[in-house]
């Protein structure tokens, strides 16, 4: 599958009980491009990048500012497991057992009690097999998330829009982040399976519109695609994202009233 099509398809599945959710549509570029933290130091517990530096004491590679771009040359599609971390002399401290279970984390996508470290204080576990197909993302808050929502929402908008334009040399405006109260809202539906479809974004000289809908609970994202088109008209929820130009506000106007 191409990446243009996997990135016009947004799927969303959150475990909040669990403080993890899996994606579709998002890739490790987009996450860090969007994130509230800089993310410039992680560990890495998988990857198909170049080379970076390895951190001697847990044989593990290393992330920081000057080798940060190696992860956004990936190629998408790749495997990329990693944790934050907030400085290196935790990463120093981490004892065989810690070092065990992060390993874990890696190559099952699942940590033995928690994806958090006490020593590491990480925010995230990023976990794929495949970068932009299926992605696990563990959070420590959901704000986190619900930040990166509220941006990525708005800059796939925008992308997506610059072909349907009203009319020839209109000019671009720039789209504003969603308002916390919106993307809280779209967090909370992401409990049943939120699909975005930004592809049949509508573009006038008033509004942009993106269709969403409650697809259900998918972990097989072949599934999802294959099916969560078909489901929309039988959903129980659904809406339309709606940015007003000229009050630049946004809003969702039901559709299964």
């Amino acid at each position: 599958m191409a990446a243009h099509e996997r990135k016009t398809l947004f799927y969303v599945l959150s475990h909040p009980e669990q403080n993890m959710l899996f994606t579709h549509g998002m890739t490790f570029k987009d996450f860090h491009s969007h994130s509230l933290y800089p993310l410039s130091q992680l560990l890495l517990l998988a990857s198909e990048g170049g080379q970076t530096d390895v951190n001697l004491h847990t044989l593990l590679p290393l992330i920081n500012e000057d080798t940060l771009h190696l992860l956004h040359e990936q190629k998408e599609g790749g495997r990329l497991c990693w944790v934050d971390f907030d400085d290196i002399d935790s990463v120093n401290s981490l004892s065989d057992n810690e070092l065990a279970n992060l390993l874990f984390l890696g190559h099952k996508m699942s940590p033995v009690r928690s994806a958090f470290s006490p020593v590491l204080h990480n925010r995230f576990a990023f976990l794929t097999h495949y970068d932009g197909f299926l992605n696990k993302l563990y959070y420590k808050q959901s704000k986190d998330f619900t930040y990166f929502l509220s941006q990525f929402i708005s800059a796939q908008v925008q992308k997506n829009s610059l072909k349907k334009l009203p009319i020839p040399g209109f000019r671009k405006q720039a789209v504003p982040s969603l308002p916390d109260s919106l993307a809280e809202h779209l967090f909370e539906l992401s409990r049943d399976g939120l699909v975005i479809h930004f592809a049949e974004i509508t573009s006038s000289r008033t509004q942009l519109s993106v269709p969403l809908w409650l697809a259900g609970r998918y972990t097989n994202m072949d599934e999802m695609r294959d099916t969560a088109v078909q489901k929309r008209e039988a959903s129980a929820y659904k809406a339309t994202l709606v940015f007003q130009k000229k009050k630049r506000e946004w809003a969702i106007e039901r559709l299964d009233h």
